[in-house]
């Protein structure tokens, strides 16, 4: 079994359980076979003047799947920051309310995040992590953030690698975001790069997902 924390499609393996990101909308199917997040991505902040986007989040994280509030966050890579910062603080806050973990886009801006996170107590998964594992002990409110690992594995810094061999497997997922890499190979290169079987790292992977989202079973 592969879980595929973040992805932009639909499963493509039999054996893939995968969270979809479905931006402020759900698909139209209302019986959807696979688990789905929501929520409004800092690069699209601007739609805060949107009417009833708040909304619109609110009715979309409550339908059958969704798993999830995100991908939200902060990217200092674009001009719009205050609007960033007031839609993550909102959707920040109607996660906690839900009880809902959350997917996080993060590109600097780590002052800015802790201060909007650090009374967060719901699970939290730094998506495309690509960083150092102290960034991730900075962010790590409550032992309970979790670093998902995408297509950079194939082409990592000396720190992102050292990063992958020491962060704990049970703070770990993977994950194919907009690439067309397979979950199973983002599988196997993180393996080679930790040393360690296939079948620990999914088994852990399942593990965690459970312990995070339950024992939802999705195909």
């Amino acid at each position: 079994m592969f879980v595929n924390i973040h992805t932009h499609r639909k499963p493509q393996l039999l054996d893939e359980i995968c969270i979809r990101n479905a931006y402020l909308h759900p698909p139209k199917n209302t019986e959807i076979q696979y688990l789905i997040s929501v929520g409004l991505h800092p690069w699209f902040a601007s739609k805060m003047e949107e009417k009833n986007w708040v909304q619109t989040l609110q009715n979309s994280s409550k339908i059958k799947g969704c798993a999830a509030i995100g991908e939200i966050g902060l990217d200092e890579n674009y001009p719009n920051m205050q609007q960033q910062i007031k839609a993550f603080h909102i959707q920040v806050e109607w996660a906690q309310e839900q009880k809902m973990p959350i997917l996080i886009h993060q590109v600097k801006a780590l002052s800015e995040m802790q201060l909007i996170l650090k009374n967060f107590t719901q699970p939290i998964v730094l998506h495309g992590y690509n960083g150092a594992i102290e960034k991730w002990k900075q962010l790590n409110f409550y032992n309970n953030t979790f670093a998902s690992f995408g297509k950079t594995i194939f082409n990592p810094s000396k720190k992102l690698i050292h990063c992958i061999q020491n962060i704990p497997l049970n703070r770990v997922f993977l994950e194919t975001d907009q690439s067309n890499i397979s979950i199973q190979k983002i599988y196997e290169q993180f393996a080679l790069i930790r040393s360690e079987p296939i079948a620990l790292i999914s088994n852990q992977m399942q593990l965690n997902f459970e312990s995070v989202f339950g024992k939802q079973k999705f195909k």
